[in-house]
This record gives structure tokens, C-alpha cells and sequence, in this order.
């Protein structure tokens, strides 16, 4: 088997989730600046920024925690919109996406969200090799979102794609995540290569489309168990040692 192409999970994969800030309120503070621009075009000045994102925050939760067969993404401007319907507010979907974009322009750093000390070389390395990459995240955002994230935390820009379920509108381990990548990068399933952290959402799809499946661990032991992991890895450099890469 020749690989062509390798397709990342991104969160717990390429870069981890540090603890959540203990001051809450200055993420709080964050967010109604990036809002408050938005909420007076749109003259909402009558509610208290800090009490609707708190309530926002809240029904999101709330909304990804009820069950979910389908897989299909919750659409973060429609709790925007119900949110501001529990004050008698009515928003269109366009202001409502304007609203939810707006609330992700704080830098993920602040979440202390960092890149895995070995995600940059190992990248760098794998496209000096030739290796075609692309990223497939449960994450409910548009891809530029993404991209000025990566950018920020210093990922290099070797992805060809970047497949968010917010764009393509399911969560893994729904395989549309994974077939729009290898679509949009041209390869066929046996030619590509998933990593990522969740045997649930990463591998078991990946194994059902054909794809060879790499089981990142982090800090887990390796188990007998997860069957269908073609490989597990301690980290991402672990990588670059695989008979996969070694042609």
C-alpha cells in the first residue's frame, strides 16, 4: 500500500486542552467585546451582554448533550436565535451566524489550547516527504475559523483541506466528515491514513471507509481491545517510525 494522504483529528491530536482558565469572567469580558459591536447594529443594547452569554453558554450545553443519532451538528446561531427569543428578540439567520462567529474571535489560546510539542516538526516533516494532509474535526465552526487558529498557535500551513462538521453539517464518527476530505484531496480511501485520539470517532469510521486508522494514545496505554486500530501511537512523532511512512 502506497499512502498518499493523512487526515488528522485536530482536538487531542494536534494540539491539547490545557485546564480552563480560573477567571471565567475574563473570557466572559472577551466575548461581550467581540459582541458588543454586533449588538448595537443590531440595537439589543436593552440585554446584559454578560447574563445572554452566560445563558447562551448554558443552552449550548444543554443542546450537545441531548441524544443525537443522526450526528447531525448543533447549529450555534440557532441557540443564538432562541436565546434572544427567551427576550423576546428576533434575529434573522444571517445576524445569528454573524453573533456566533463573533464569539470564537477570542484566540483559542485564552482556553489554553496548545499544539503538542511534536505536532509542528512532525507536520513539517511528513510534508517534506510529500505526504498530502488535511484536518477532520467535530468542531462546529467555518474552516477560515480554523485556519487563523492554526496560524496563530504557529501550526504550519500544510493542510489542504479543513474539514469542520459545522461546515459540512454532521460530527464524527459520521463518515461524510471523512469522505469530503479525501474527495476534496482526490484520494481514494485505501490511500490515506486517519489520526486521531478517539477509537469511537476516529477509528471505527475510518476502518468502515477504508481508511488505515492510527490510534493516537497520549497518555494511555496501548489495548488489545480496540481492534480496529491498525496502529496506536504514543505521540505524533511515533509517526514517522510507522512502515507506513518508512517507503
Amino acid at each position: 500500500m502506497a499512502v498518499r494522504a493523512v487526515l488528522f483529528d485536530l482536538d487531542e491530536t494536534l494540539w491539547s486542552h490545557g485546564p480552563l482558565p480560573e477567571n471565567w469572567n475574563e473570557i466572559t469580558g472577551l466575548q461581550m467585546a467581540e459582541l458588543a459591536p454586533h449588538a448595537a447594529r443590531l440595537r439589543l443594547e436593552q440585554i446584559d451582554l454578560t447574563e445572554f452569554i452566560q445563558r447562551f453558554w448554558a443552552n449550548w450545553g444543554a443542546a450537545i448533550l441531548r441524544p443525537n443519532p443522526t450526528l447531525e451538528e448543533v447549529k450555534g446561531a440557532v441557540i443564538f436565535q432562541s436565546t434572544l427569543a427567551e427576550r423576546g428578540v428576533e434575529c434573522n439567520d444571517a445576524d445569528a451566524e454573524h453573533l456566533w462567529q463573533a464569539l470564537h474571535n477570542v484566540p483559542f489560546r485564552h482556553f489554553n489550547i496548545r499544539p503538542f510539542p511534536d505536532a509542528i516538526s512532525t507536520l513539517e516533516a511528513l510534508r517534506a516527504a510529500g505526504y498530502r494532509m488535511a484536518i477532520v474535526t467535530s468542531r462546529p465552526l467555518p474552516a477560515r475559523i480554523l485556519i487563523r487558529e492554526m496560524r496563530d498557535q504557529g501550526i504550519p500551513d500544510v493542510f489542504e483541506s479543513i474539514v469542520t462538521s459545522g461546515d459540512v453539517g454532521y460530527r464524527k464518527p459520521h463518515p461524510l466528515v471523512f469522505e469530503t476530505a479525501l474527495r476534496r484531496l482526490g484520494v481514494q480511501p485505501e490511500d490515506a491514513v486517519v489520526v486521531g485520539d478517539s477509537y469511537e470517532n476516529d477509528i471505527v469510521p475510518a476502518a468502515s471507509l477504508g481508511i488505515v486508522p492510527v490510534l493516537k494514545l497520549n497518555d494511555r496505554e496501548p489495548d488489545a481491545d480496540w481492534t480496529l486500530a491498525r496502529y496506536q501511537v504514543p505521540s505524533l512523532a511515533a509517526l514517522l517510525q510507522l512502515d507506513l511512512f518508512s517507503s
